[in-house]
């Protein structure tokens, strides 16, 4: 009895710890970064190179020093986060002009703020999350700032 209890709660750790990487996985499959991608840096033809906000926002993602430290306080704080991203660990801020890593800054800003959402899926509320911080739901200017999935033809 006391082995099948051990086997289970381990199952039980790593599920917990997968859970980040699946939901992860997820929002990449669904495009919400590729969306989120072309709302920031529009269709420049080398989006990690962008420079916006009067040269406050850097990469594809357009993201902050502010934002980017804010992510790393919950990633240093989050076991399951430094498991599931453990290239993570010694990031420092420029190298958010690499997609994969301002993905995944992405990913943990929202957990620290809204991790429900991630789980939902919510991106209109994850990208109002990105564009206006904490406080994105009290805000009107974000409302209108989400990511559009492109219409695809039907195959024919």
């Amino acid at each position: 009895m006391l082995i099948f209890l051990k086997v289970c709660s381990e199952n039980l750790i790593n599920n917990n710890m997968d859970t980040d990487k699946l939901i992860y996985d997820s929002i990449i499959k669904d495009g919400f970064f590729d969306a989120l991608q072309k709302t920031e840096t529009g269709n420049q033809s080398k989006p990690d190179e962008a420079v916006g906000d009067k040269g406050e926002s850097i990469g594809s993602l357009q993201i902050q020093e502010n934002y980017f430290n804010d992510a790393m306080i919950k990633y240093k704080t989050d076991t399951d986060l430094q498991k599931a991203f453990p290239e993570l660990k010694n990031l420092k801020y420029n190298d958010v002009t690499n997609r994969d890593t301002a993905q995944k800054i992405v990913y943990v800003y929202a957990k620290k703020y809204e991790p429900e959402l991630l789980q939902k899926k919510d991106y209109k509320s994850i990208a109002r999350l990105h564009n206006g911080g904490p406080t994105w739901n009290r805000q009107y200017d974000t409302k209108y700032i989400y990511p559009k999935k492109e219409k695809t033809k039907p195959s024919e």
